[in-house]
């Protein structure tokens, strides 16, 4: 019920679940003059959010997750661990890392926000689409209908 609009504009709390069409710049140097195409899926209910991130070549999922408002802004906070997939080199080695994303409202929903892992490297992440749909793959997200966003 807390996802229904008249109950929502009671807590104020943004309703992300589902699939995120997003845009990654990063300061990793192999990619570092690329947008690299990615999905964020976001399982939420009332009092959990856990954030998975799909890439081409790696995948990362949230260890702690919170939606905070502050100065007049709701905005995601995360924890996760990154890892690449098992044929892809070894310069990108499993790493733990954080992200807070701004949530925009107007004029679609979005998400925005920088992102940094410990062993040094960060970026900028941006939503370009919305689905509800919850994708467990990046070729499966690639090639759901989104929404702009």
């Amino acid at each position: 019920m807390w996802r229904w609009p008249a109950i929502r504009r009671l807590h104020r709390r943004p309703v992300l679940h589902g699939t995120w069409r997003a845009e990654l710049r990063t300061s990793y140097e192999e990619r570092s003059n690329e947008v690299i195409e990615c999905y964020l899926v976001i399982d939420q209910t009332y009092s959990r959010v856990c954030v998975r991130m799909l890439f081409d070549r790696s995948r990362s999922g949230s260890m702690s997750g919170d939606l905070v408002r502050e100065n007049g802004r709701c905005v995601l906070y995360y924890m996760f661990r990154s890892d690449k997939h098992a044929l892809e080199p070894d310069s990108n080695p499993p790493a733990r890392g954080a992200a807070d994303l701004t949530i925009g409202e107007k004029p679609e929903l979005h998400l925005e926000g920088d992102y940094w892992l410990e062993r040094g490297t960060k970026g900028r992440v941006r939503t370009t689409g919305y689905t509800r749909a919850i994708y467990g793959t990046f070729l499966g997200a690639q090639q759901g209908e989104y929404e702009s966003a």
